[in-house]
């Protein structure tokens, strides 16, 4: 096969070219549903694949971070939306990004990277908590029974989780 030609193409959008610069014709035509509805069989659906970063817990508890951070500054003042709120969000976002992130490493040396960047993120986002006490957009009681128990346990799971990677 010269390098002219084309094979045919996986998926919906099969075509075959039989030879160089010849035009498109379908190679998958699909049948009359209206005609006889039992002769189609639609393509088999795709695996679905867990991806490394989906088994830590470390992940799954950021990301309940991500949705109590949600949750809570949309009762925050309309002028901080793009002030604090929108930097609160970003930096839970952050945390579980950069997990996931450091798990597709390849390297230890990477991946201790990127979960030191989320500890960071992690560490960002307990000041502006912090600051939103301060600010009476937050009680204090929410962020100390619900916000610091979550907090330490992410960074306590993200600092193991450096550590082994280290090792």
């Amino acid at each position: 096969m010269s390098s002219l030609e084309v094979g045919r193409l996986v998926g919906w959008g099969v075509c075959e070219l039989d030879k160089p610069f010849q035009t498109l014709k379908p190679f998958y035509k699909p049948p009359n549903l209206f005609t006889n509805p039992q002769t189609f069989h639609p393509p088999k659906p795709f695996i679905m694949v867990t991806y490394s970063f989906e088994k830590l817990e470390v992940w799954k508890e950021s990301r309940i971070l991500v949705k109590l951070i949600y949750q809570h500054t949309k009762l925050f003042p309309k002028e901080e939306i793009f002030g604090i709120t929108s930097q609160m969000r970003r930096a839970a976002i952050s945390v579980s990004s950069n997990i996931a992130e450091g798990a597709g490493r390849k390297t230890q040396k990477n991946q201790a990277q990127f979960y030191t960047i989320a500890y960071g993120s992690l560490m960002e986002l307990l000041n502006q908590l912090i600051i939103s006490v301060d600010l009476e957009f937050l009680e204090e009681s929410k962020l100390e029974n619900e916000f610091r128990p979550l907090i330490n346990k992410i960074s306590l799971k993200l600092y193991n989780l450096k550590n082994k990677e280290v090792e």
